[in-house]
């Protein structure tokens, strides 16, 4: 009976020190993973993997986020490399400290909305992101009202809701790290991430 004790106890103490071993690290390109609430969290769970989403990709060119969101089967058409065609633009760029869409860009929120809306098998991922100036806390909050601006702009034409989810990365994924103003206007940003349906 003893010896039964002692093997329990053995056992109960190497499963514990097992459970509390390094965790796995998640991979990245299959997960969604934002610095916001866990609502955003919750909204952006499940639009991962092989339909699309490529993280990571923030320092790309218009054309690179392009070819790295649809290398696999999501290609889009052709006229998203187009740039002479508003779909080709997939970053919505603000003023400092500020979530105002700038005109400029009505016409390539509205070329999207459109193609939403007559591509149904597409939905979208908007990531909104900042600067370095102020706290993390405050970026975080500034990203998300960047997407949302985004967004309710293409709700606004008619995509049901459903199909657009958002997500702020704040001061996380700088597209420079330089320091001038030039460089950090940007990082102020909205990008835009097609997925598959």
């Amino acid at each position: 009976m003893r010896n039964l004790k002692l093997y329990l106890s053995a056992t109960i103490a190497v499963l514990v020190l097992i459970g509390c071993g390094p965790k796995p690290k998640p991979d990245d390109s299959n997960n969604v993973r934002g610095k916001g609430n866990s609502e955003q969290n919750a909204q952006t769970s499940g639009v991962s993997g092989k339909n699309g989403i490529k993280q990571g990709n923030s320092g790309l060119t218009d054309e690179e986020l392009y070819e790295s969101q649809f290398e696999e089967d999501a290609l889009l058409p052709k006229e998203f490399k187009d740039p002479s065609n508003p779909l080709s633009t997939m970053k919505i760029y603000f003023d400092y400290d500020s979530s105002t869409i700038k005109e400029k860009y009505h016409q390539v929120i509205l070329a999207h909305s459109e193609f939403l809306m007559a591509n149904e098998g597409y939905a979208l991922l908007i990531e909104g992101h900042t600067d370095e100036k102020g706290t993390r806390e405050y970026n975080i909050g500034l990203g998300e009202r960047r997407a949302n601006a985004v967004r309710n702009m293409i709700e606004l034409q008619g995509v049901s809701p459903d199909r657009i989810k958002v997500i702020s990365y704040g001061e996380e994924k700088p597209d420079s790290v330089e320091q001038d103003e030039i460089s950090q206007s940007q990082n102020r940003r909205a990008i835009l991430v097609y997925t598959k349906r």
